[in-house]
């Protein structure tokens, strides 16, 4: 997770859409990542006792998640 808040939170960042049920939250987000538009969301389930159960990332378009799985990748080993 450090890796992805390094990368994802780089100033640009920001959450343009909530939609959220009882258990269940889709937030949908926008940056810009080496010139790069990304959009995508996080799909979020907790339980009863208020503890994440699942949680999914979901980013497009496909060059959007290349840069993204680079920069992982770059930030994860070290490099830069």
């Amino acid at each position: 997770l450090t890796a992805a808040f390094a990368v994802l939170f780089n100033g640009s960042f920001r959450y343009v859409r909530e939609i959220a049920s009882e258990r269940d939250a889709l937030l949908e987000f926008e940056l810009e990542l080496d010139g790069i538009a990304v959009n995508g969301i996080d799909l979020i389930s907790w339980n009863d006792a208020g503890q994440i159960t699942e949680f999914k990332v979901m980013v497009r378009p496909r060059k959007g998640l290349e840069a993204v799985a680079a920069a992982m990748f770059n930030e994860m080993s070290g490099r830069q």
